[in-house]
């Protein structure tokens, strides 16, 4: 059922950044990169080794063709669907089957199934039910008295829970998602069920605390989109439980990028959505003896397994919206499992072949939503269109449908197909200006508006463009960077050098500033300049393509052929199809052979 739902994913390809992750992540391309996936947390985006080691066995595989990626993605989350009717049937929750195949088919799990990058979410989430089923057979062994099947099972699920963190920190409250189901089950925690999970609390908040510093220093979760109070982020944490809840009972007009609020705590409604999270807690509290535990057991379940995304810890997407749907995948289990109960109940009293046809109506609704949601995520220029469509105010989605209008006015100038480069052109800059009026105090559309010009040959409009973005945050290199390239192919060098050193006193740790000023200065005659330029580029990134090659070329300028042909051969390794170096390992092999 599941891998019906998701047929459009299959023939998808890769979205937003899963070229970070994939398609233009060199860690992926060697044994060393492997390496540097495990031991260094900065290589990638994020400090998750065991997903992107499942990419670069698959890279191996298949390469860059996204549709194996794709069917891996299905398959783990088919599986996660068929261990969570294990788990719900062991424990005895009515309608296992049922919440197992809402948990399947519910479209608003498209976005971490179809989406690359989210086999953050579809691995973790795996491997954190296999985690939960270990233990709790742990738990049934020791009622049992089973002294050495427990600890085997205790075992397993340590390193499960283990493998889970290391694919998405997200399933760090799985051990409070366990004593809360010990409390469901036997009205009561003992000491000796806390002491037993300790280490996997540690591992957990351990872990969960190296992510979000990651998040916060190397991807850039922190400024005034992240300005929050903790009364501002309590009003968003409420608001953000109701808005999953509404959008699992009712999955329409599901989005990649949702509105992002204005939380205002002098807005009296704003109290509401907490004050009803509380409230709700308080009533199914009160109510524990007449409808059971389960009910409450499964709200906090939903509301806990939420916390990381609550708004409490900064996450780049705060940036665009406070809530995304692959947010929500595992903690949508909890509140799944309550409707999926009811449901069970209404059906007991309309009898069971209407109980029947209703569960089949609801399954091939919630699959024909999952279809038409997972067409939208097959391309970028499809999910792009369908998120301003949804949401006009998406700046982040009119900035990235004119990356891509721009990318495809190129393709279509080298074409010779002018009438689609000026079509091209045009929406592209439409699209930059609609963001510029969205987020003036941004600079993504002012540099974006100044590629536009450059691409057209305006340089006097790219130029001014970009000192605008320079007005708007002159502690930020990359206008700095962009205006050099647009003096150097004026041939304007000294000013392209300048430009160039300044973007890299304000940004020292950008790899593409130091290659492209290492070209300029070997263009002049300087090549031990450029060799330091290329090597401090290396620095930030060990596996620039560009700068090996470039590197190796410097390098034959002060006659080191032997050196020049290591690096030629270092960027062959990440890319065997990159002519530059190809050719540049055939000249250092000649210049050798000549005994210069």
């Amino acid at each position: 059922m599941t891998v019906l739902a998701y047929v459009p994913a299959i023939g998808g390809t890769f979205i937003w950044d899963d070229d970070s992750y994939v398609t233009r992540n060199m860690t992926l391309r060697t044994g060393e990169g492997l390496r540097r996936i495990w031991t260094e947390p900065g290589a990638s985006p994020q400090y998750y080794p065991l997903t992107l080691s499942t990419f670069w066995v698959e890279y191996h595989i298949w390469g860059l063709s996204a549709g194996g990626y794709h069917a891996v993605n299905v398959l783990l989350h088919a599986g996660s669907a068929v261990l969570l009717w294990l788990m719900l049937r062991r424990l005895g929750v009515k309608g296992a089957w049922l919440a197992a195949a809402i948990f399947a088919v519910h479209p608003v799990h498209v976005e971490s199934v179809e989406w690359i990058t989210e086999r953050k979410n579809v691995l973790s989430g795996f491997l954190y039910l296999l985690a939960a089923i270990a233990y709790l057979n742990f738990e049934g062994a020791w009622e049992r008295g089973n002294a050495a099947e427990r600890w085997w099972w205790y075992l397993a699920a340590v390193v499960l829970f283990a493998a889970a963190l290391l694919s998405k920190t997200v399933t760090s409250t799985l051990p409070a998602a366990l004593l809360l189901v010990i409390w469901w089950k036997r009205g009561r925690v003992r000491s000796v069920e806390v002491a037993r999970l300790l280490p996997l609390l540690v591992m957990g908040v351990g872990l969960g605390l190296m992510t979000a510093w990651i998040e916060r220093h190397n991807v850039g979760a922190r400024g005034q989109d992240f300005d929050l109070g903790w009364v501002r982020r309590v009003l968003l944490a409420g608001r953000i439980i109701w808005f999953y809840a509404a959008k699992l009972v009712w999955p329409v007009n599901l989005c990649f990028i949702y509105p992002r609020w204005e939380v205002d705590a002098g807005v009296w409604w704003q109290w509401l959505y907490p004050l009803g999270v509380v409230g709700v807690i308080a009533a199914l509290w009160v109510m524990r003896e007449r409808f059971g535990r389960g009910p409450l057991a499964a709200f906090l379940f939903f509301a806990g397994t939420l916390f990381p995304a609550l708004g409490f810890v900064n996450v780049y997407p705060m940036r665009f919206s406070y809530v995304a749907d692959h947010f929500q995948y595992l903690a949508s289990i909890g509140f799944i499992v309550l409707i999926a109960a009811c449901l069970v109940r209404v059906g007991g009293l309309i009898g069971r072949n209407g109980a029947a046809a209703g569960s089949v109506i609801i399954l091939v609704m919630l699959s024909v939503l999952t279809w038409r949601q997972a067409e939208a995520y097959a391309m970028p220029e499809s999910l792009w269109r369908t998120t301003v469509r949804r949401n006009p105010r998406a700046w982040m989605a009119h900035t990235n449908l004119g990356v891509l209008l721009l990318d495809r006015a190129e393709a279509a100038t080298r074409a010779g197909d002018s009438a689609g480069a000026r079509r091209d052109f045009a929406e592209a800059e439409e699209e930059f200006r609609e963001t510029g009026r969205l987020v003036s105090w941004h600079l993504e559309p002012w540099m974006n508006l100044g590629r536009v010009a450059e691409l057209r040959g305006d340089y006097a409009a790219a130029e001014w463009w970009l000192k605008k973005a320079m007005r708007v945050n002159p502690r930020e290199g990359e206008p700095h960077f962009h205006l050099g390239r647009v003096l150097a192919e004026q041939g304007k060098a000294e000013a392209a050098i300048a430009e160039y050193r300044t973007a890299i006193e304000l940004n020292p740790e950008r790899e593409p500033t130091y290659v492209n000023l290492g070209l300029l200065l070997a263009d002049q005659g300087k090549p031990a300049e450029a060799i330091a330029c290329y090597q401090s580029a290396l620095r930030v990134q060990p596996d620039s393509i560009r700068a090996r090659t470039a590197l190796g070329f410097a390098l034959m300028q002060t006659g080191k052929f032997a050196g020049a042909a290591a690096e030629f051969r270092r960027a062959l390794a990440l890319d065997p199809n990159f002519a530059a170096a190809r050719e540049g390992l055939a000249e250092a092999g000649k210049a050798a052979g000549g005994g210069r």
